[in-house]
């Protein structure tokens, strides 16, 4: 019966020797029936003639090993469907591993007749496993002592993992919120925006984002974020690596001050100006709006530093400063140009009114004395101004600058015959 079976199935003899895979073939009462070419190439077989085997207990080639004699016991009594053991098989130095497949063979009018059973070497897979498992624990190890902050969300930012990094930077582990909860209201929007990004272009993103720590202090955070796709290729997951770059930000803030800001009045410098007048222009241009330029300077500064030396001169510049600030309008622009020259922009303005009733406060508030050590009255201080007006004296920055510049001289010789020396008065020391 047996016999007839494997001639008319598909597990006949020449269908068991094309496979790769060592397979043997076991009847009811255990005994091997047939093997493959591959079987006996097998490594723990490799020698062995093939009659070596035919006629002998399968399960005394495993004495021993209770898990395979069991598992093959339900198969022949069909209790189990099939069976699978992994073993490993020590040959020379190295270790190989195989899966054992067990199925049983029926007839449907006897029964069960035999067991068939094919050896799959599963090594690369073992090892791939082995590596991964280490690669998992250096990650780990890495993660339990890395200072960057690790957090996984799904795409809405509910949070599913955080790194214990968290508790030490933030005071807070974060897991019981979402990933916005903690995050300043502008990069809430700036986070959101990038997520819906992520999704499109499955593209990762870096950006810096502000995060209330749990002191109540915000600190400034690099975030690079990745997605994380699923079998089928779409975000599921967001994985987000942050690092606290305050002290960078603040040395950036500061460069960036000094690059762009008088060191004396704390004003933006020329090099500032020239940039936000380049800008202005292009937005006028866009809007169809004009605007104003404004130079100005003190009247006889140089006698002021020769009579009562630079320290207060320089107390001069910084009050002058100050006076200027107090009186611009909302979005105007004050800068220091050079020495005791300074100028305004005004932006968005709707006529010549706007500009001379800046002049009227500005010319006004230097009506008080400016505060000078070891002066009992101060020193009052006058001041010349020219401008231009974008588009009616010139749509390029030289133009309008040139412009105001000839209103400036001419103001300054006009206030010369006007008051002589008066702008100075000295005071009791």
């Amino acid at each position: 019966m047996l016999d007839a079976l494997l001639r008319t199935c598909r597990l006949n003899s020449l269908i068991i020797e094309s496979l790769s895979e060592p397979a043997v073939f076991i009847n009811k009462q255990g005994a091997i029936h047939f093997v493959n070419q591959s079987w006996i190439n097998f490594p723990i077989h490799s020698g062995e003639k093939l009659d070596a085997y035919l006629g002998i207990r399968y399960l005394n080639l495993y004495d021993g090993d209770d898990d395979l004699k069991q598992g093959i016991a339900r198969v022949m009594s069909a209790g189990l469907p099939s069976y699978k053991h992994e073993f490993a098989v020590q040959i020379n130095e190295d270790k190989q591993y195989f899966l054992m497949k067990a199925t049983p063979i029926e007839d449907h009018g006897t029964g069960i007749l035999g067991v068939f059973m094919i050896y799959f070497n599963i090594t690369n897979q073992k090892k791939l496993e082995q590596m991964l498992r280490k690669k998992e624990e250096q990650y780990r190890l890495i993660e339990e002592h890395s200072q960057d902050m690790i957090k996984i969300t799904d795409i809405h930012g509910k949070i599913e993992y955080v790194s214990p990094s968290h508790q030490h930077h933030t005071g807070h582990c974060n897991d019981e919120f979402d990933i916005f909860h903690y995050l300043h209201e502008d990069d809430v929007i700036k986070l959101k925006e990038t997520y819906r990004e992520m999704i499109q272009t499955k593209d990762s993103y870096v950006l810096e984002i502000r995060n209330k720590i749990r002191n109540g202090q915000w600190v400034w955070y690099e975030a690079a974020c990745s997605p994380i796709l699923s079998d089928e290729g779409e975000v599921h997951q967001i994985l987000i690596v942050s690092r606290d770059i305050t002290v960078r930000k603040q040395t950036m803030q500061e460069l960036e001050f000094m690059a762009y800001h008088d060191y004396l009045t704390g004003l933006y410098n020329r090099r500032k100006i020239k940039l936000i007048l380049d800008e202005t222009l292009e937005e006028a241009v866009r809007q169809n709006e004009d605007f104003a330029l404004l130079i100005m300077d003190i009247d006889q500064f140089k006698t002021i530093n020769d009579t009562y030396g630079h320290d207060v001169g320089d107390m001069v510049l910084k009050e002058f400063s100050n006076r200027l600030l107090n009186c611009k309008r909302e979005g105007d622009f004050v800068g220091r140009l050079s020495g005791d020259e300074f100028t305004v922009i005004m932006k968005n303005i709707h006529g010549k009114q706007e500009i001379t009733a800046f002049i009227h406060l500005f010319l006004q508030s230097l009506g008080d004395p400016f505060p000078v050590p070891d002066l009992n009255d101060g020193i009052i201080v006058n001041s010349s101004i020219g401008y231009s007006i974008y588009s009616e004296h010139g749509t390029n920055m030289m133009k309008l600058f040139k412009h105001a510049d000839i209103a400036l001289y001419k103001a300054k010789k006009k206030s010369k015959k006007g008051r002589g020396k008066s702008a100075l008065l000295n005071r009791q020391i």
